[in-house]
């Protein structure tokens, strides 16, 4: 819920609504990782475009662009529910929910994957990911990664930004995201893996 210093709630006005794109056109995009411990992953990073937003207000310092001053984060969380195995091309499969955070004044670091939730939740999706792993036949440790993933947006919540007030999504908007990138295996009872990768979110309506 909006607090009572939201102005979409205090004056009754109506938020502009940001990442909304026409359909298979990027509503937003991503850089991040995921990490693997048995069958849980956690997803978190930050957005690097958002449709409706200017990309120098994307960052609290336009001129370093990373994780450290991301305006915008995220944090999910699954359960592997589907592996198959054949060679070396690995697929898993997983549902979960991933929330939007809006930061104020630093974003997240890689080395505390909580530090990307920290901020004010202002959009939560319900997901499910389907993951094509390609392990590398010279070193079975490392495989590149291409992910799909299919979103509805469970929550909006207005915030007001550069004296602004604004929405993320809607309550039912859909968004597809293809995502490629690079994983590592750092061990194997319990199974443990992070991946580190980049992506878009097409709107799928």
């Amino acid at each position: 819920m909006a607090n009572a210093q939201d102005p979409a709630v205090a004056t009754g006005s109506t938020p502009t609504e940001i990442g909304i794109a026409p359909r298979l056109q990027s509503a937003l995009e991503i850089f991040g990782r995921s990490d693997q411990e048995g069958m849980a992953v956690t997803h978190y990073g930050y957005l690097t475009y958002l449709e409706g937003i200017p990309l120098q207000e994307m960052f609290w310092d336009p001129q370093t662009r990373s994780e450290a001053t991301a305006r915008f984060t995220f944090f999910g969380e699954g359960t592997i529910n589907a592996r198959h195995e054949t060679a070396n091309i690995i697929t898993t499969a997983a549902p979960g929910q991933l929330r939007i955070y809006r930061n104020q004044g630093k974003g997240g670091s890689f080395q505390d994957p909580k530090t990307f939730a920290r901020g004010e939740a202002v959009a939560t999706f319900s997901l499910r990911y389907h993951c094509v792993l390609n392990v590398d036949l010279s070193n079975a440790n490392i495989g590149t990664i291409s992910v799909g993933l299919d979103l509805l947006q469970q929550e909006a919540v207005p915030f007001l930004q550069e004296n602004h007030s604004w929405q993320l999504g809607r309550v039912g908007w859909r968004l597809h995201a293809c995502v490629t990138g690079e994983g590592w295996l750092t061990g194997r009872d319990p199974y443990r893996a992070y991946f580190l990768y980049g992506g878009y979110f097409l709107g799928a309506d």
